[in-house]
């Protein structure tokens, strides 16, 4: 019995690798080709006008790995499950081509049986997805906000913040943001009052945030109040004008987060978290529906295996091309449309029902189609 598991294990595994290999390179392909003179005119920049076409060559080749290469990890995020149930689809074909599945059914085996290492592998798959999610796509995510004008650079290019109010009701503005060395330029707090009336008025030159405290330093940061019951102007604050710091929600983290809404797919669970603890100047909802996912988003996966199985798993030999094309118009649709139910707000649901409604809804139909397989 092992030996069966490990060659039916063995043969998924590479059809896995491979598959999602194609669709990898084939997507960088056509993206590179169609933005080739970027990589061609930023290669010219670094080396310079008077550069020749091997250096040209081996500096926008750097220049592709660098801007391809952490996608791959994002790519197994978004496309691992359709990619299992395609590996699938060529493992269970090829067994169904050669009579392997004749032979092990003469053996006395039921098909049952032989879908035990594909879901097990299919598990580990999973397993590996959340290794990714937790590992490395919050380390390579700055990467991956980078677009085409960012060639070479480590980080997204700065953006400007617009009024953006935090848990206090308080507003920040600033000239810009820059992620690679979590800074603000220019930045302006306004203290508001409980009727939204801006009290007190936070200006300075930079500010830098500071993990530890939960806050920007702010360099030659200044303080004015707005004097109600006098001149009705700004006036400096009596004694302390001068301001070091000022403690937060909106980190770094949250200010990138608004500005890229799919930024936080790409954070861990430990880091959404810890923006649920400090309000995260994002929709908690949203942040909730993201924490959820993760767990629900593998047991969806493994419920579409289950659900994908018995168009492949075949007594006799039949019409492949006929299963392949009623799997992928039902693998598909259940993978989008799953996503967009856990994601999306759903009317009188709240982050966890939403998230794990599809797992409810795809139980039953895994069960009736396992009890359908004729073995």
């Amino acid at each position: 019995m092992l030996i069966l598991d490990r060659y039916i294990a063995t043969r998924l595994l590479i059809n896995f690798f491979v598959l999602f290999g194609i669709v990898f390179l084939f997507g960088v392909s056509i993206d590179l080709v169609l933005n080739l003179d970027n990589f061609s005119n930023k290669a010219r920049d670094i080396n310079g006008e008077d550069s020749g076409m091997v250096a040209n060559f081996f500096t926008g080749s750097w220049l592709a790995i660098n801007f391809y290469g952490p996608m791959l990890f994002q790519f197994y995020a978004y496309l691992y499950g359709l990619a299992i149930v395609g590996a699938i689809g060529f493992t269970l074909s090829q067994l169904v081509r050669n009579r392997e599945l004749i032979a092990i059914l003469a053996s006395g085996l039921s098909l049952h049986r032989i879908g035990i290492p594909i879901v097990g592998v299919a598990f580990v798959l999973c397993i590996l997805q959340l290794f990714n999610q937790e590992l490395m796509l919050p380390r390579v995510a700055p990467l991956l906000l980078r677009g085409h004008a960012n060639l070479g650079q480590e980080s997204v290019s700065d953006f400007v913040v617009p009024f953006t109010a935090d848990e206090e009701g308080n507003l920040l503005l600033a000239a810009g943001f820059s992620p690679e060395s979590d800074s603000l330029s220019s930045p302006a707090i306004l203290v508001r009052n409980a009727e939204g009336q801006t009290v007190r008025r936070i200006t300075a030159k930079s500010a830098v945030w500071d993990e530890a405290q939960h806050g920007w330093v702010l360099e030659d940061g200044r303080a004015v109040e707005f004097d109600f019951a006098g001149s009705g102007d700004w006036i400096p604050e009596p004694g302390a004008s001068s301001v070091d710091f000022y403690a937060t929600d909106l980190s770094p983290r949250a200010l990138t987060a608004r500005e890229y809404g799919h930024y936080l797919g790409m954070l861990s669970m430990a880091q959404l978290s810890e923006m649920l603890d400090a309000g995260g100047g994002t929709d908690q909802a949203t942040i909730n529906r993201f924490w959820y996912s993760r767990f629900s988003g593998a047991l969806v996966t493994l419920l579409v295996v289950v659900i994908c199985l018995p168009f492949f798993l075949l007594r006799l030999p039949g019409d492949l091309l006929l299963k392949s094309m009623l799997c992928a118009a039902t693998a598909i649709p259940l993978m989008l449309g799953t996503t967009i139910v856990m994601l999306a707000p759903m009317p009188g649901l709240g982050p966890l029902q939403s998230a794990f409604l599809p797992v409810i809804v795809l139980i039953p139909i895994a069960l009736w189609r396992i009890g359908h397989i004729q073995t």
